[in-house]
C-alpha cells in the first residue's frame, strides 16, 4: 500500500509539470523536460524492483554472507538470527539449524529448537521430552526430562523429573538432586530452591548456601540478595550471612505482591 501512494504521488507531480510544458510556461527548457522524465522513469521502475526483491527475500528467507550473496536455497518456513555460528530454522513445523553457509547441519526433525549460548548447548524437544544438542546435531545430554530450561551463558541448566527440579551440567551430570518444587536460574553463581511454601540457596555445586526457611526469596544482584521471613525484609551476602533487616513502608505494596 505504501508502495503505491509512493507511485501515484511521482505519477501527480509528472502530471503538474506537464500541464506546465503545454501551457508553455517556461519553466525549463523541453529537451531538459524530457532527459528528466527518462531518469525519473528508470528511478521508479529501480525503486519498484528494488522493493519487490526485498520484499521476497524477507517472505522467502534467504540467508546470504557478508556480501549479500546467498547462500542457502529458499527452503525454509523461517530463520532465526545466528547465535554462536548456528541459524535456527523451522519448516512444516520441525525445528533444525543452519551453519555460517547455509548447510543443514541439525535435522528438521525437533518440535521445538532454542539457540546455542557460550556453553554450546541448545535446549531441543521432541514430543514431549526436552534435552539439549551440540552445534553439530548431537544429542550430548539425552531427551529425557519432562521440563528443562536453557544453559544459555551458564555452565548450569535446571531440568525437571518425576515433577520435581534439579539442576544438570553440560555433560549432563546432575549437579543438584530432584528434590525442588521450584527452581530460578543462576545469578553470581547462586540459585533460588523452594521446596513446599520455603525458599533457600544453593551454589553452582549443588550446595546447600543458606536453609530452606524463608517466605519470599529474590536472585542475587550485587552480591545481595532480597528475602523475606516472618513479615521481616532482609538482605543476605553470597554466604548466606543475613544482613540487619529492611524497614520498609508498611502502607506501600510488598515485593512479593
Amino acid at each position: 500500500m505504501m508502495r503505491n501512494i509512493k507511485i501515484q504521488s511521482h505519477i501527480y507531480l509528472f502530471l503538474f509539470f506537464y500541464y506546465l510544458c503545454i501551457k508553455k510556461i517556461k519553466f525549463m527548457k523541453p529537451k531538459v523536460f524530457i532527459l528528466l522524465t527518462v531518469i525519473w522513469a528508470g528511478n521508479l521502475y529501480a525503486q519498484t524492483v528494488e522493493k519487490d526483491s526485498v520484499s521476497a527475500k524477507n517472505y522467502d528467507y534467504v540467508v546470504g554472507d557478508n556480501k549479500g550473496k546467498e547462500v542457502t536455497p529458499r527452503k525454509f518456513d523461517y530463520v532465526w538470527n545466528y547465535w554462536n555460528g548456528r541459524a535456527v530454522v523451522r519448516l512444516n513445523g520441525k525445528f533444525g539449524c543452519i551453519d555460517l553457509k547455509g548447510k543443514l547441519v541439525v535435522p528438521l526433525k525437533y518440535d521445538s529448537l532454542r539457540y546455542f549460548g557460550k556453553s554450546n548447548r541448545a535446549l531441543a524437544k521432541l514430543g514431549d521430552k526436552y534435552g539439549y544438542i551440540d552445534r553439530d546435531g548431537n544429542e550430548v545430554i539425552p531427551l529425557i526430562y519432562d521440563d528443562a530450561n536453557d544453559f544459555g551463558d551458564n555452565t548450569r541448566a535446571s531440568v525437571k523429573q518425576n515433577d520435581k527440579y534439579g539442576f544438570i551440567d553440560v555433560d549432563g551430570k546432575v549437579i543438584a538432586p530432584f528434590i525442588y518444587d521450584e527452581v530460578g536460574n543462576f545469578t553470581e553463581r547462586r540459585a533460588v530452591v523452594r521446596v513446599n511454601d520455603k525458599f533457600g540457596y544453593i551454589d553452582e555445586d549443588g550446595k546447600d548456601i543458606t536453609p530452606l526457611k524463608y517466605d519470599y526469596a529474590m536472585d542475587f544482584q550485587g552480591n545481595r540478595a532480597l528475602v523475606k521471613i516472618d513479615d521481616i525484609y532482609l538482605f543476605i551476602d553470597i554466604n548466606g550471612k543475613e544482613t540487619v533487616p529492611v524497614k520498609l513502608d508498611t502502607t506501600s505494596s510488598s515485593p512479593d505482591e
